[in-house]
């Protein structure tokens, strides 16, 4: 069963319009360290989990 707020990560998700803290610094908003806190890597990027087909 999917709730309401599951469908609504999951369809901004769908749109590419997840706010990642790469595409928070492209857009200029102020973003403290690029480093993606789920995965420790040097810049935060959409998972292949993530990625719209």
């Amino acid at each position: 069963m999917m709730l309401p707020k599951h469908r609504i990560i999951l369809w901004i998700v769908s749109q590419n319009r997840i706010l990642t803290k790469e595409r928070m610094n492209r857009l200029n908003i102020s973003v403290d360290d690029l480093t993606c806190c789920l995965y420790k890597l040097e810049k935060s990027l959409v998972r292949p989990e993530f990625e719209s087909r």
